[in-house]
């Protein structure tokens, strides 16, 4: 299941919203007030974090007003670490605009169609202008948790839009089934990163014999042939693990795990210009849903001249290798 951009994609998505921008087809945001600051409306809130619903609980960290603090706290509860002491990976995580368009991506892959926001009284305004441009974007419910008394330019924001009341903290569960259809492909990180140094590596496929492509002749991609022993099934979902987990960014992720599926290099990997459709067809269960997520990324940047799923520039390179290598992903 995935959730459907709600607003044409043909120029770069910016993140912008404005009070007035209209309201038609949304959902209402959802407020619940908690004056007294209770314990069990927290808990209630933390405990609605059910991503195989298609709902998750973000908890904002405190104090920071940047735009991309909140992106990034969207991005762990949707289970996507953001990389520890890697300069090169920190040129987008810092910005205003791309960690929004990479939550954009995971969150229409994943099928999450709500978002549970604790501590809602203390986001900042350019904060809000993220939740907001992502709700009219993608058509996603807020459902914003306040605790004690919410300020005046929360008031003033909420005059400005639809919303209503929630009553009890019960609401903010979701439905006791999930969406019919096909299950939403979910991993919830359950490992400490960045990995710990004795953590084992994980090792590619020896790269392609035949040459690398040039520009010219678009490369496609063959799955390394493995020996199917016990230690090579371990070490392949020891590697989907890490991708899915530890790399936020879509467009990384999905060429981290051609990498590891092909043994090509992320030159060969950029040099791919597959349909989504074939590529979601080629790659394997674990992988779709970052070559997936890789292409709703690109619909958002719409940058001039693009022609894959895994375009990227010059100075994204290093970056693609700080992933690899964090994920302890190691080229023969």
């Amino acid at each position: 299941m995935t959730t459907e951009f709600q607003q044409g994609t043909g120029d770069a998505w910016g993140v912008h919203w404005a009070p007035g921008g209209g309201e038609a087809g949304l959902p209402p945001v959802e407020v619940l007030h908690d004056p007294g600051d209770e314990r069990s409306v927290m808990a209630a809130a933390l405990a609605a974090h059910h991503p195989g619903q298609g709902q998750i609980t973000v908890h904002p960290t405190p104090v920071s007003t940047m735009r991309a603090t909140l992106a990034h706290d969207v991005l762990r509860a949707l289970g996507k670490s953001p990389l520890a002491n890697a300069p090169q990976y920190d040129f987008w995580a810092s910005g205003s605009v791309l960690p929004w368009r990479a939550v954009a991506a995971w969150i229409s892959v994943l099928g999450i169609t709500r978002l549970v926001i604790c501590r809602a009284q203390g986001i900042s305004p350019s904060q809000w202008t993220g939740l907001l441009a992502l709700r009219a974007l993608l058509g996603i419910r807020l459902a914003l948790v306040i605790h004690g008394r919410a300020p005046a330019p929360l008031k003033r924001l909420l005059d400005s839009i639809d919303h209503c009341s929630i009553d009890s903290a019960d609401a903010l569960a979701p439905p006791n089934c999930a969406s019919p259809g096909k299950p939403i492909p979910w991993r919830h990180a359950g490992m400490v990163y960045p990995a710990s140094p004795k953590a084992p590596w994980c090792d590619l496929p020896p790269p392609p014999r035949r040459p690398a492509p040039d520009s010219i002749r678009p490369y496609k991609p063959v799955v390394a042939r493995k020996k199917q022993t016990a230690e090579s099934v371990r070490q392949d979902s020891v590697a989907a693990d890490r991708i899915h987990a530890h790399i936020s960014h879509p467009v990384y992720a999905a060429i981290v795990a051609v990498r590891f599926l092909t043994g090509c290099t992320t030159h060969q990997a950029t040099l791919i210009r597959l349909p989504e459709a074939e590529l979601t067809g080629w790659a394997p269960a674990w992988a779709q849903p970052l070559v997936a997520a890789a292409s709703r990324y690109q619909q958002l940047t719409a940058a001039p001249g693009q022609s894959s799923v895994f375009s990227l520039m010059p100075r994204e390179y290093e970056a693609v290798e700080e992933a690899l290598l964090g994920c302890r992903l190691r080229p023969t």
